[in-house]
């Protein structure tokens, strides 16, 4: 499982009233490695194929393996598509693994958010009694600056997936 959030920050995150993505990096980067040993076992294909098609068209002699010929090579025949594929897997791992890093760079700087978020309230309540309770009026003010954060950082991670 990728990196979990202490429960200290799960409290204060449910607190502040934030709800936190159960998004895993560790899978996530799994996914991303699975699309791209799927783009080198299609291209591998493709190659094989494509050398089997060869061994036709040069031991045989027609129109029709010309043809064949043609038509395999072209733009639309089954040499491209298959590269293609290949092609494709490869930048849906690279996205989903880009996603792993997003989702971990969200959850490092969120913790080092709320840990900040949390020293300051500690310290509030602490000088409460020197400032006869003034400066405990920052905890929610200090509460709601963390929530803004937040709800902001998971947007513009949001932003990044989707506008890549």
């Amino acid at each position: 499982m990728g990196m979990q959030l202490p429960g200290e920050v799960r409290e204060f995150l449910s607190i502040v009233g934030f709800t936190w993505p159960a998004g895993d990096e560790e899978k996530l980067l799994e996914l991303g490695q699975a699309w791209t040993q799927l783009s080198n076992l299609v291209d591998g294909h493709a190659s094989q194929a494509t050398g089997t098609a060869a061994e036709v068209w040069n031991a045989n002699k027609s129109d029709m393996i010309e043809a064949f010929k043609a038509r395999w090579s072209g733009d639309a025949g089954p040499a491209n598509r298959l590269t293609d594929n290949g092609t494709g897997a490869d930048i849906v791992g690279a996205g989903v693994m880009i996603c792993a890093g997003i989702v971990l760079a969200l959850k490092i700087n969120v913790i080092v958010q709320v840990t900040i978020t949390i020293i300051s309230i500690a310290s509030a309540i602490a000088s409460a009694f020197v400032t006869f309770g003034a400066s405990a009026a920052l905890v929610p003010l200090l509460r709601e600056a963390c929530k803004r954060l937040l709800d902001y950082l998971l947007g513009e991670a949001i932003g990044k997936v989707l506008n890549g």
